[in-house]
């Protein structure tokens, strides 16, 4: 008897931290895990990450993201901008710097919500954004189209390596390279594939 306790403990405690990491109940998985086991970890670990969609004004015009934070948390980061002025100016400055930006130095803050960390958690946010824009920057950089006048065919080098495309049928199709033997209906839907 005294095994199957440990044991159920065991597997309670992995359920929970995996729980937490997917931004559900840690305690309901605990229980749930704890009395079911195996079964209930493999439940969890195929189950989705929890996100909310959250919307962001910045210069007048509302955008949509998708953010790793529990509800709950979003409307505690919304309040401590609206009541902190040190908050509402980092906030400020990050939003100016992106909407994406805010969300990230709202994740790494309501992780720890600890107002002296608020500084280390902008500079975090911030280099974060800058690195993914310089990526961005990098790949587009090396983005370079060669086609016919018609834009029947041609070739495309991208992050992703050297491509050729035909267009055949009212579509364009990928010959060689990346993405090869993917059809895309428009010219630039293709492009696009290859900016991603």
């Amino acid at each position: 008897m005294f095994i199957f306790i440990v044991v159920g403990i065991i597997f309670g405690l992995i359920g929970s931290a995996i729980a937490k990491r997917k931004n559900k109940e840690p305690v309901l998985w605990f229980i749930i895990c704890a009395f079911t086991g195996l079964i209930g970890i493999i439940i969890l670990a195929v189950l989705k990450e929890e996100q909310t969609i959250v919307a962001i004004t910045q210069d007048g015009q509302t955008t949509s993201r998708v953010i790793s934070m529990k509800p709950e948390d979003w409307k505690k980061w919304q309040a401590l901008v609206d009541l902190d002025p040190e908050i509402a100016v980092a906030a400020s400055t990050a939003r100016n710097r992106s909407p994406e930006c805010e969300v990230n130095l709202a994740e790494k803050y309501m992780t720890l919500n600890d107002k002296n960390y608020l500084s280390a958690a902008l500079g975090k946010a911030l280099a974060e954004i800058d690195a993914k824009e310089a990526a961005h920057s990098a790949r587009n950089a090396s983005f370079k189209v060669e086609t016919d006048d018609n834009k029947t065919s041609g070739t495309i080098t991208s992050h992703l390596g050297v491509s050729k495309f035909l267009k055949s049928g009212g579509s364009y199709k990928i010959t060689e390279g990346a993405l090869s033997g993917y059809s895309y209906v428009t010219y630039d839907a293709m492009l696009k594939a290859f900016q991603v």
